[in-house]
């Protein structure tokens, strides 16, 4: 139960939602990108607004820079946890209630941000609004030279062709979301969004497309319409790499990978990130910044090449292949001596790349996905965090290829009762690399990380057409064990029957000896030489004596 007396730094206003937690029903994750981004925007002494669901991380991280943060909910319960998040800050104040209908109004501020989109912002409590009469409210927000920061999510992402399935559809608690769906004032193209955004008094917006899912969109790319092409090849590659597609049963790759393949990656991000207002500059090129790895990285597009946030710049990209693709092909088509070829190719290049037996962190990251193969040169697209032992990092990606591979249902080379360890060892073999590492620690560090749910019809089929597999083969395993234990039995229960069978007739012999004797004492003749022969056994002892 929700305390209403005593919520500590919350206040409850008209709309607020007392049975409802936003939190629990979708989450607000946030990825690196994401907050790099933010906490980019917001400087020190601003009044920050923050509207809708947002991780608490979020939250807390504001607090420590704005000069007031103000968190509005419509949930009680969600309000309440920021309430204790923040319980300790004076400059945090958390607003349960519907940004359109509050008695005592929000005032200005000079960072608004909205990062789930707004179909979770109004309350439910009363007649559901349209998408433009809540943006308004939440532009109305904004002081005069402030900031806005909206997520926007696209209709037709490919989040939305590639999702288990529809949160508009599923008819939960979850499908209250009219105005995500049925309202024609919703931008549902980048062009209307321009369009929305020159009709406020807000200047200068930059808009940035996120990729590659809405619940977790590891990157934003700016100015996506001014893409070279080798800054798109960049994106494709950061896209399909993304930790956002190594869930177990998450494959959107399949779509998405058609989608790098047609050129469209462009056309169908999960959904837009706008900024907008004070010393807001709109830029002509292309920016990415990604998240790898728990980090950021920020990739730039230039006339000269991709310019990464490390130094490098990336040449000659758009004639680049996807060496991560070109391996999974390989494993698809049944193409061992291909994946050998590839693999032994990659191991190569990871020894040049090292000084000794370390690799310096340019060079560090070695998974698959993250290279492309140009002009048969093997390019990193992300620097790695850090140096790193040149056996483990090799391992990690193969452990981490592995984990690929299990994620997306794909067909490979080995047979499907194959547990994870014997596959990345014989990967291993196969490229040429000695086997000098704890293959079973790396492969249980790797499934900590891969905890988020997942979302494709496909790949969930996938998934489990393999695992009926390993099943059919586990389950004649275990016949062939069943059928090994029932002939060992019989053998067994024939065993003890002959036993029993020679005991029984030992035993009949026996009786037949004892009864063979007792006769013997019966008959005439040995009672009468019994009566003749005491006597004399009795004078004998007594001569012994």
């Amino acid at each position: 139960m929700i305390d209403l007396e005593n919520t500590g730094l919350m206040r409850l206003d008209r709309g607020a939602m007392q049975n409802w937690s936003d939190l629990d029903e979708a989450g607000a994750p946030a990825a690196p990108a994401v907050r790099d981004v933010v906490v980019s925007l917001v400087d020190a002494g601003d009044r920050v607004l923050v509207v809708g669901p947002t991780g608490i991380d979020v939250v807390t991280e504001l607090a420590d820079i704005a000069g007031h943060l103000s968190v509005l909910t419509r949930s009680i319960p969600d309000g309440s946890r920021y309430a204790h998040a923040v319980v300790n800050r004076t400059n945090v104040d958390v607003v349960c209630g519907d940004v359109l209908n509050l008695e005592t109004p929000l005032g200005t501020y000079d960072i608004v941000l909205v990062l789930d989109d707004l179909a979770r912002v109004p309350s439910l409590e009363d007649v559901t609004p349209s998408w433009r009469s809540v943006f308004d409210a939440v532009v109305a927000c904004v002081a005069p030279g402030g900031r806005l920061a909206l997520a926007v999510e696209n209709e037709l992402g490919l989040h939305r062709i590639t999702s288990l399935r529809s949160r508009y559809t599923k008819n939960d608690n979850g499908a209250w979301d009219v105005v995500a769906t049925y309202d024609a004032s919703r931008p549902r193209t980048s062009e209307a969004l321009d369009e929305v955004l020159r009709s406020t008094c807000l200047v200068a917006p930059r808009v940035a497309g996120a990729y590659p899912t809405w619940d977790e969109h590891t990157l934003l790319a700016w100015n996506l319409e001014r893409a070279s092409a080798s800054a798109g090849r960049v994106l494709d590659a950061l896209t399909l790499s993304s930790p956002a597609l190594r869930r177990l049963g998450a494959d959107p790759t399949r779509v998405t990978r058609a989608a790098v393949l047609a050129g469209r990656i462009r056309d169908l991000p999960a959904g837009w990130f706008v900024v907008a207002g004070r010393d807001v500059v709109a830029d002509d090129a292309m920016t990415i910044v990604a998240s790898v790895d728990g980090s950021v990285m920020t990739f730039a597009d230039t006339p000269e090449g991709v310019l990464t946030d490390d130094g490098r710049t990336l040449t000659g990209p758009e004639h680049g292949e996807l060496f991560g693709e070109l391996a999974l092909d390989a494993c698809a088509s049944g193409d061992a001596a291909r994946f050998r070829a590839l693999v032994q190719q990659w191991w190569r290049h990871t020894q040049e790349q090292a000084v000794g037996d370390e690799l310096p962190g340019v060079s560090a990251d070695l998974r698959l996905d993250n290279l492309l193969l140009v002009d048969d040169v093997l390019v990193p697209v992300a620097a790695g965090r850090a140096s790193s032992r040149l056996d483990v990092a090799a391992w990690t990606a193969i452990v981490d290829f592995v984990a690929v591979l299990r994620a997306r249902g794909a067909r490979h080379l080995w047979p499907a009762a194959m547990d994870d360890r014997t596959m990345a060892a014989t990967i291993g073999a196969m490229a040429g690399l000695p086997l000098s590492v704890d293959l079973n620690a790396l492969i249980g560090e790797r499934a900590t990380q891969l905890d988020l749910p997942a979302h494709d019809v496909a790949g969930l089929l996938a998934v489990i057409e393999r695992l009926e597999e390993k099943n059919a083969a586990l389950a004649s395993r275990a016949n062939w064990f069943e059928s090994r234990l029932n002939m060992r039995e019989r053998e067994l229960r024939g065993r003890a029957k002959r036993q029993a069978a020679e005991l029984a007739l030992a035993a009949r012999q026996q009786e037949t000896l004892r009864k063979s004797a007792e006769d013997v004492r019966r008959s005439l003749s040995y009672r009468l030489g019994n009566a003749a022969l005491g006597p004399l056994k009795e004078a004998k002892k007594r001569v012994m004596r």
